[in-house]
Formats: structure tokens, sequence, C-alpha cells
């Protein structure tokens, strides 16, 4: 839906650049955040299923620099290397300059996607998949209208498409993360 409300109406150019972006960009560093997701997920199931608590915090404790380090080195690439990175991917002008954009606006979300991703790996070891579900689902699909609003409404282009992303990230990671911080996750029975 994202596409054909929003990225569409401003070209293949922008349809383009997204595929850039998400295919070629975030086909990296998403799999990077998910998998020291995965690797705590399983120490943290483990753990509270052996009934020991502290070890599945510290495993948190422990996990939680390393997903902000690989954020924030996430960040910094996408920020200070947008063009060339993108420009593996594509010569034509406008999808390169679209593509640009969408690295260096997705910058600011990086160190956010990991603590995200780090988030759903300590709920979905604790057994809390709902609570993914719910920080998750309802925020993608705002996606949609808020992309719509600032890209065609506003007049932003595909630099409210991309925000939008980011906005929506930005709030699913810090739902997840408050729901890990209040630390009910530690008490479930696995």
């Amino acid at each position: 839906m994202l596409l054909r409300v929003a990225v569409s109406p401003l070209g293949p150019e922008v349809n383009a650049a997204l595929g850039i972006g998400f295919g070629g960009l975030e086909a990296v560093t998403w799999p990077l955040f998910w998998g020291l997701s995965m690797a705590l997920s399983s120490v943290v199931g483990r753990s509270l299923g052996a009934g020991r608590r502290d070890l599945a915090v510290r495993a948190v404790r422990l996990a939680l620099p390393l997903s902000l380090a690989a954020g924030m080195v996430a960040a910094l690439t996408f920020g200070l290397a947008a063009r060339p990175l993108c420009g593996l991917f594509t010569s034509d002008p406008l999808v390169l300059a679209n593509a640009v954009l969408y690295a260096r606006v997705l910058a600011w979300s990086q160190p956010f996607v990991a603590i995200e991703a780090l988030c759903e790996g300590v709920l979905e070891g604790a057994g809390d998949t709902a609570a993914v579900l719910w920080w998750s689902t309802p925020i993608n699909v705002l996606r949609i209208p808020l992309a719509w609003g600032l890209a065609i409404a506003l007049g932003m282009g595909a630099g409210g498409i991309w925000w939008a992303i980011n906005l929506t990230t930005m709030a699913k990671a810090l739902g997840k993360g408050g729901v890990v911080l209040r630390g009910r996750w530690r008490s479930v029975v696995v």
C-alpha cells in the first residue's frame, strides 16, 4: 500500500530509490541487527527457561552496546558514504539523487532499527510476542497515511516518505524499548 499511495505517485525514480535503499543498503544492515537479535533471543529464552533471570538480564546488558555500535556504524556509513554506496546500484541521476536522500535520511534511524531488533529478540526469547505484534503492526500501517501526508499533502516528496519510515521506526524502537525496560519479560515462565 505504501508503494501505491505514496511512492508510485512520485514516479519510477522514487520507486527505484526505495528499492536501492531497502533492497541494497538495508539488506546489509537489517540481517546484521536481526542476527544479534536472534542470538540474544536464544540466550534470553534459555536463561529464563533455566530460571536464571540474572543471565538473561546480563545478556541484554552485554548486547545493547554491541547493537548500538552496529547501528551507529550503519548510520555513519549511510550518512557519509551515501553517494558512493548508492552509485553501486544506479547511474541514473534522478534515481541516484533519490537513493542518496533515502540513505541520508535513513541514517538517522539506524541506531533505532538496531535497538528495535534487539528488543524484539528479548521479547521473543521471553515469549512476549504479543508486545512485538502490538508495537509493530499498527505503527507499520501508520506509515501509509503518514508517508502520503508528508510526501504528497505537504509536498515533501520522496523525503517525506523516507521520514515517515524513520519516524515510525523510531516509534517502534521506543515502544518496544519501553516494554523491555519495564521488565515484565523477566517474569515470563518459559
